[in-house]
Protein backbone atom coordinates (compact mmCIF):
# COMPACT_ATOMS: atom_id res chain seq x y z
CA UNK A 1 0.00 0.00 0.00
CA UNK A 2 1.04 3.70 0.07
CA UNK A 3 3.59 4.62 2.70
CA UNK A 4 4.23 1.83 5.19
CA UNK A 5 0.96 0.06 5.83
CA UNK A 6 2.58 -1.66 8.81
CA UNK A 7 1.84 1.51 10.78
CA UNK A 8 -1.83 1.03 10.08
CA UNK A 9 -2.12 -1.69 12.70
CA UNK A 10 -1.08 0.78 15.36
CA UNK A 11 -3.34 3.51 14.02
CA UNK A 12 -6.33 1.18 13.89
CA UNK A 13 -6.70 1.31 17.67
CA UNK A 14 -6.68 5.09 17.73
CA UNK A 15 -9.66 7.43 17.44
CA UNK A 16 -9.77 11.08 16.46
CA UNK A 17 -10.73 11.93 20.02
CA UNK A 18 -7.67 10.25 21.49
CA UNK A 19 -5.44 11.78 18.83
CA UNK A 20 -6.65 15.24 19.77
CA UNK A 21 -6.21 14.49 23.46
CA UNK A 22 -2.63 13.44 22.87
CA UNK A 23 -1.73 16.81 21.36
CA UNK A 24 -2.43 16.26 17.67
CA UNK A 25 -3.01 19.98 16.94
CA UNK A 26 -6.60 19.40 15.86
CA UNK A 27 -9.38 21.92 15.76
CA UNK A 28 -13.14 21.84 16.06
CA UNK A 29 -13.37 22.93 12.42
CA UNK A 30 -11.53 19.95 10.90
CA UNK A 31 -9.71 17.59 13.26
CA UNK A 32 -9.08 15.19 10.38
CA UNK A 33 -7.24 17.77 8.28
CA UNK A 34 -5.36 19.03 11.30
CA UNK A 35 -4.22 15.53 12.23
CA UNK A 36 -2.97 14.95 8.71
CA UNK A 37 -1.09 18.24 8.78
CA UNK A 38 0.53 17.46 12.13
CA UNK A 39 1.63 13.95 11.18
CA UNK A 40 2.52 14.25 7.51
CA UNK A 41 6.03 13.21 6.49
CA UNK A 42 5.82 13.86 2.74
CA UNK A 43 8.12 16.72 1.65
CA UNK A 44 5.56 18.13 -0.82
CA UNK A 45 8.16 19.03 -3.40
CA UNK A 46 7.58 22.41 -5.00
CA UNK A 47 6.85 22.48 -8.70
CA UNK A 48 9.04 24.51 -11.01
CA UNK A 49 7.72 27.82 -12.26
CA UNK A 50 7.27 26.27 -15.70
CA UNK A 51 5.23 23.41 -14.28
CA UNK A 52 3.07 25.79 -12.24
CA UNK A 53 2.20 27.76 -15.36
CA UNK A 54 1.55 24.61 -17.39
CA UNK A 55 -0.61 23.14 -14.64
CA UNK A 56 -2.68 26.30 -14.42
CA UNK A 57 -3.11 26.38 -18.18
CA UNK A 58 -4.27 22.77 -18.16
CA UNK A 59 -6.80 23.48 -15.40
CA UNK A 60 -8.11 26.56 -17.19
CA UNK A 61 -8.59 24.59 -20.41
CA UNK A 62 -10.24 21.72 -18.52
CA UNK A 63 -12.76 24.08 -16.94
CA UNK A 64 -13.67 25.69 -20.25
CA UNK A 65 -14.11 22.36 -22.05
CA UNK A 66 -16.06 20.74 -19.21
CA UNK A 67 -18.44 23.68 -18.81
CA UNK A 68 -19.02 23.71 -22.56
CA UNK A 69 -19.83 20.00 -22.59
CA UNK A 70 -22.22 20.41 -19.67
CA UNK A 71 -23.96 23.29 -21.40
CA UNK A 72 -24.24 21.34 -24.64
CA UNK A 73 -25.71 18.40 -22.73
CA UNK A 74 -28.32 20.60 -21.07
CA UNK A 75 -29.20 22.13 -24.44
CA UNK A 76 -29.68 18.63 -25.81
CA UNK A 77 -31.94 17.74 -22.89
CA UNK A 78 -29.51 15.54 -20.96
CA UNK A 79 -29.66 15.99 -17.21
CA UNK A 80 -26.27 14.44 -16.47
CA UNK A 81 -23.03 13.50 -18.18
CA UNK A 82 -21.38 10.10 -17.67
CA UNK A 83 -18.12 8.78 -19.06
CA UNK A 84 -15.77 5.92 -18.19
CA UNK A 85 -12.62 4.45 -19.62
CA UNK A 86 -12.33 0.68 -19.98
CA UNK A 87 -12.94 -1.26 -16.78
CA UNK A 88 -9.42 -2.58 -16.22
CA UNK A 89 -8.24 -4.01 -12.92
CA UNK A 90 -5.02 -5.47 -11.61
CA UNK A 91 -4.62 -6.70 -8.07
CA UNK A 92 -1.47 -5.30 -6.54
CA UNK A 93 1.11 -8.08 -6.42
CA UNK A 94 2.54 -7.20 -3.01
CA UNK A 95 1.09 -5.47 0.04
CA UNK A 96 2.90 -2.25 -0.90
CA UNK A 97 2.59 -2.18 -4.72
CA UNK A 98 -0.63 -0.15 -4.95
CA UNK A 99 1.34 2.55 -6.78
CA UNK A 100 2.78 0.21 -9.43
CA UNK A 101 -0.61 -1.46 -9.90
CA UNK A 102 -2.43 1.86 -10.26
CA UNK A 103 0.17 3.01 -12.78
CA UNK A 104 -0.09 -0.21 -14.80
CA UNK A 105 -3.90 0.01 -14.89
CA UNK A 106 -3.71 3.64 -15.95
CA UNK A 107 -1.18 2.88 -18.69
CA UNK A 108 -3.44 0.10 -19.96
CA UNK A 109 -6.18 2.72 -20.30
CA UNK A 110 -3.88 4.16 -22.98
CA UNK A 111 -2.97 0.74 -24.43
CA UNK A 112 0.54 0.88 -22.96
CA UNK A 113 1.87 -2.26 -21.27
CA UNK A 114 4.17 -2.48 -18.26
CA UNK A 115 4.65 -5.00 -15.47
CA UNK A 116 4.11 -4.03 -11.86
CA UNK A 117 7.69 -5.06 -11.13
CA UNK A 118 9.03 -2.65 -13.75
CA UNK A 119 6.75 0.12 -12.49
CA UNK A 120 7.97 -0.48 -8.93
CA UNK A 121 11.58 -0.27 -10.05
CA UNK A 122 11.09 2.91 -12.06
CA UNK A 123 9.13 4.64 -9.27
CA UNK A 124 11.55 3.36 -6.59
CA UNK A 125 8.70 1.81 -4.64
CA UNK A 126 9.90 0.27 -1.37
CA UNK A 127 8.39 -2.01 1.25
CA UNK A 128 8.90 0.58 3.97
CA UNK A 129 7.60 3.61 2.08
CA UNK A 130 5.48 2.33 -0.80
CA UNK A 131 5.21 4.74 -3.74
CA UNK A 132 5.77 8.32 -2.65
CA UNK A 133 3.46 11.20 -3.52
CA UNK A 134 6.60 13.35 -3.82
CA UNK A 135 10.24 13.48 -2.78
CA UNK A 136 11.48 10.52 -4.82
CA UNK A 137 13.20 10.91 -8.18
CA UNK A 138 11.99 8.17 -10.50
CA UNK A 139 14.46 6.35 -12.72
CA UNK A 140 13.60 8.37 -15.80
CA UNK A 141 15.26 11.29 -17.61
CA UNK A 142 14.79 14.65 -15.85
CA UNK A 143 12.68 13.52 -12.88
CA UNK A 144 10.69 16.14 -10.97
CA UNK A 145 10.35 14.40 -7.61
CA UNK A 146 6.85 13.11 -8.39
CA UNK A 147 7.39 9.45 -9.37
CA UNK A 148 3.84 8.62 -10.49
CA UNK A 149 3.70 11.66 -12.75
CA UNK A 150 7.24 11.19 -14.06
CA UNK A 151 6.96 7.53 -15.03
CA UNK A 152 3.57 8.01 -16.71
CA UNK A 153 4.85 10.92 -18.80
CA UNK A 154 7.99 8.92 -19.61
CA UNK A 155 5.92 6.03 -20.95
CA UNK A 156 3.63 8.38 -22.89
CA UNK A 157 6.63 10.06 -24.48
CA UNK A 158 5.42 13.59 -23.75
CA UNK A 159 4.33 15.76 -20.82
CA UNK A 160 0.61 15.31 -20.32
CA UNK A 161 0.37 14.76 -16.57
CA UNK A 162 0.88 17.07 -13.62
CA UNK A 163 0.55 16.48 -9.88
CA UNK A 164 -2.12 18.60 -8.22
CA UNK A 165 -1.68 18.76 -4.46
CA UNK A 166 -4.77 19.11 -2.30
CA UNK A 167 -4.87 20.88 1.06
CA UNK A 168 -5.31 18.81 4.20
CA UNK A 169 -8.83 20.23 4.46
CA UNK A 170 -10.11 20.46 0.88
CA UNK A 171 -12.71 23.12 0.12
CA UNK A 172 -15.74 23.12 -2.15
CA UNK A 173 -13.57 24.95 -4.69
CA UNK A 174 -11.13 22.02 -4.65
CA UNK A 175 -14.04 19.65 -5.30
CA UNK A 176 -15.29 21.74 -8.21
CA UNK A 177 -11.81 21.98 -9.71
CA UNK A 178 -11.37 18.21 -9.41
CA UNK A 179 -14.69 17.67 -11.22
CA UNK A 180 -13.58 19.79 -14.18
CA UNK A 181 -10.14 18.15 -14.29
CA UNK A 182 -11.59 14.66 -14.01
CA UNK A 183 -14.24 15.18 -16.67
CA UNK A 184 -11.78 16.70 -19.11
CA UNK A 185 -9.13 14.01 -18.70
CA UNK A 186 -11.64 11.17 -19.01
CA UNK A 187 -13.37 12.82 -21.98
CA UNK A 188 -10.00 13.06 -23.73
CA UNK A 189 -9.21 9.41 -22.94
CA UNK A 190 -6.76 9.89 -20.09
CA UNK A 191 -7.16 8.28 -16.65
CA UNK A 192 -6.38 10.02 -13.37
CA UNK A 193 -4.23 8.59 -10.56
CA UNK A 194 -5.45 9.42 -7.06
CA UNK A 195 -3.34 9.27 -3.90
CA UNK A 196 -5.47 8.60 -0.82
CA UNK A 197 -4.48 9.68 2.71
CA UNK A 198 -6.95 7.90 4.97
CA UNK A 199 -6.80 8.19 8.74
CA UNK A 200 -8.68 6.67 11.65
CA UNK A 201 -12.05 8.35 11.97
CA UNK A 202 -11.82 9.96 8.54
CA UNK A 203 -13.41 9.05 5.20
CA UNK A 204 -12.23 5.86 3.51
CA UNK A 205 -12.62 4.30 0.09
CA UNK A 206 -15.10 1.40 -0.28
CA UNK A 207 -13.96 -1.69 1.61
CA UNK A 208 -11.05 0.04 3.30
CA UNK A 209 -10.90 -0.50 7.08
CA UNK A 210 -10.77 2.32 9.64
CA UNK A 211 -6.99 2.48 9.61
CA UNK A 212 -4.17 4.76 8.56
CA UNK A 213 -3.75 3.99 4.87
CA UNK A 214 -1.71 5.65 2.13
CA UNK A 215 -2.94 4.29 -1.18
CA UNK A 216 -2.91 4.84 -4.95
CA UNK A 217 -5.95 4.11 -7.15
CA UNK A 218 -6.80 4.37 -10.81
CA UNK A 219 -9.61 6.88 -11.43
CA UNK A 220 -11.32 5.64 -14.57
CA UNK A 221 -14.42 7.78 -14.95
CA UNK A 222 -17.30 9.77 -13.57
CA UNK A 223 -21.08 9.63 -13.29
CA UNK A 224 -23.85 12.19 -12.79
CA UNK A 225 -21.73 15.05 -14.13
CA UNK A 226 -18.82 14.07 -11.91
CA UNK A 227 -20.72 14.11 -8.63
CA UNK A 228 -19.60 10.45 -8.52
CA UNK A 229 -16.02 9.34 -9.14
CA UNK A 230 -15.41 5.83 -10.49
CA UNK A 231 -12.26 4.00 -9.48
CA UNK A 232 -10.37 0.76 -10.02
CA UNK A 233 -8.79 -0.23 -6.70
CA UNK A 234 -5.61 -2.38 -6.66
CA UNK A 235 -6.28 -3.23 -2.99
CA UNK A 236 -8.82 -5.83 -4.15
CA UNK A 237 -5.95 -8.27 -3.83
CA UNK A 238 -5.04 -11.42 -1.87
CA UNK A 239 -1.78 -9.68 -0.99
CA UNK A 240 -3.63 -7.09 1.11
CA UNK A 241 -4.80 -8.37 4.49
CA UNK A 242 -8.19 -6.68 4.11
CA UNK A 243 -8.33 -6.86 0.33
CA UNK A 244 -11.17 -9.39 0.23
CA UNK A 245 -13.55 -6.63 1.35
CA UNK A 246 -12.51 -4.20 -1.39
CA UNK A 247 -14.49 -4.09 -4.65
CA UNK A 248 -12.40 -4.03 -7.80
CA UNK A 249 -14.54 -1.21 -9.18
CA UNK A 250 -16.56 1.28 -7.17
CA UNK A 251 -18.26 4.65 -7.36
CA UNK A 252 -17.39 7.21 -4.70
CA UNK A 253 -19.10 10.50 -3.90
CA UNK A 254 -16.75 13.05 -5.44
CA UNK A 255 -16.65 15.36 -2.43
CA UNK A 256 -15.67 12.34 -0.33
CA UNK A 257 -13.05 11.30 -2.88
CA UNK A 258 -11.43 14.73 -2.67
CA UNK A 259 -11.45 14.61 1.14
CA UNK A 260 -9.82 11.19 1.02
CA UNK A 261 -7.03 12.65 -1.13
CA UNK A 262 -6.63 15.70 1.13
CA UNK A 263 -2.98 16.15 2.12
CA UNK A 264 -1.84 14.30 -1.01
CA UNK A 265 -3.62 14.87 -4.32
CA UNK A 266 -3.98 13.44 -7.78
CA UNK A 267 -2.03 13.17 -11.01
CA UNK A 268 -4.01 14.26 -14.08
Amino acid sequence: MGRNLLRAAVAAATTIASIVASGGAASAEDPIGDWKRAHDSDPHVRLTGQDILALQAKQDAAKVRSLKRMQNARTAGAEYLHNNLSAIHQAQQTSYWCGPAALVISLLNRNISMTQATAATLMKTTQSAGTAWSGVNATVPSPTGYPMRDVYNYKLGYTEYFPLALPYSPTSADVTSFKYNLMDDIDRGFPVMGNAYEIVGGPHLPGHPNMLIFHWVNIRGYSYSATQTNISDPAASPHVSWGANVPKFSSVDTAKMVRVMGGRGYVF
